[in-house]
């Protein structure tokens, strides 16, 4: 999940798994050593099948989630000249499902069909994956946010994820992300469980990229610091997966938006002024001192200290 926890630029790929286990196990997600394991069993893995001749099917969806590891694995192709021939099937809508988000909707044999619409990787597509990769990764994200504007024939969905992603940027006008904003916008109209929350969040997203576990974790968040946003009806603490993963205990909890939240959707207060910050986006680390804001428009501008 690309579009949280830090990203670098590192030549050492051990060092990179490490980074992302580190963030993984940090966040209760699991294990840093069994997902390293399991990170470096993909390199090798993607490795070995470009230093053969067989041919290679990149299968991938339009989303934000699928559009980061893309552009990551296309740039680690371009800089292996492979032996392999690489194909790519990448889409955003299929005939069988009329509100597709995924793959995964998709039949075996309706998987199958797809294989013949596969186009071989071109050097354009190398080029732009590994310029995004490294504008996902620079501590400055006005080169990502340039990328993300550009209408780019050879990565129709590229431009689209990422100009999502910049969205979770807080906001010029009160401190939120995209997906914050929707969260407090939601519980400002009724108080309601954690499940039928992120369930009408997702729905307003064009194309859903974000588990369940990581709203939890944004929700999580909003519960905290000196001024909460959002609080457990009755004010006990919000436990979420997958630490608190008793589905009864955790479903019969009732969010609900406090006065501060109130100030901060209405414009009266700005989140991070309220409750400070410290979260990754690619390689940009958002802490007070360090308050990259969106504006309406789309552009990023670091904010002067307040």
């Amino acid at each position: 999940m690309l579009h949280e926890g830090p990203l670098r630029l590192v030549s050492d790929d051990a060092e990179f798994a490490r980074m992302r286990a580190d963030f993984i196990q940090m966040c209760g997600w699991g294990d840093a050593q069994r997902v390293f394991d399991d990170f470096r069993a993909r390199d090798r893995m993607l490795d070995a099948a470009l230093a053969r001749s067989e041919l290679v099917v990149l299968w991938f969806e339009h989303d934000l989630y699928d559009q980061l590891q893309l552009v990551q694995i296309l740039s680690r192709v371009a800089a292996r000249a492979p032996r392999a021939p690489v194909d790519l099937i990448c889409i955003g809508e299929h005939p069988d499902v009329p509100d597709f988000k995924g793959l995964s909707q998709l039949s075996e044999a309706s998987l199958v069909a797809l294989l013949p619409s596969s186009e071989r990787v071109t050097a354009r597509q190398l080029a732009v994956a590994a310029e995004a990769w490294i504008a996902l990764c620079e501590p400055d994200p006005r080169a990502l946010g340039g990328l993300a504007r550009r209408e780019e024939a050879s990565l129709r969905y590229l431009g689209p994820a990422l100009a999502r992603l910049l969205q979770e940027y807080p906001s010029a006008m009160n401190g939120l992300s995209v997906t914050e904003y929707r969260t407090v916008g939601l519980l400002a109209q009724e108080s309601v469980d954690p499940v039928t929350l992120f369930t009408r969040v997702q729905a307003r997203e064009a194309a859903p990229f974000m588990g369940d576990w990581s709203f939890w974790r944004i929700v999580a968040g909003l519960c905290s610091g000196q001024h909460r946003l959002v609080q457990v009806a009755g004010g006990a603490e919000f436990l979420y997966p997958p630490k608190h993963s008793e589905l009864g205990t955790f479903g019969r909890q009732r969010l609900e938006l406090t006065g501060d939240g109130a100030d901060v959707l209405e414009g009266r207060a700005d989140a991070v002024r309220l409750n400070g910050i410290d979260r990754w986006i690619g390689g940009v680390r958002l802490t007070i001192d360090n308050d990259w804001r969106r504006h309406a428009d789309g552009r990023l501008e670091r904010s002067a200290r307040h």
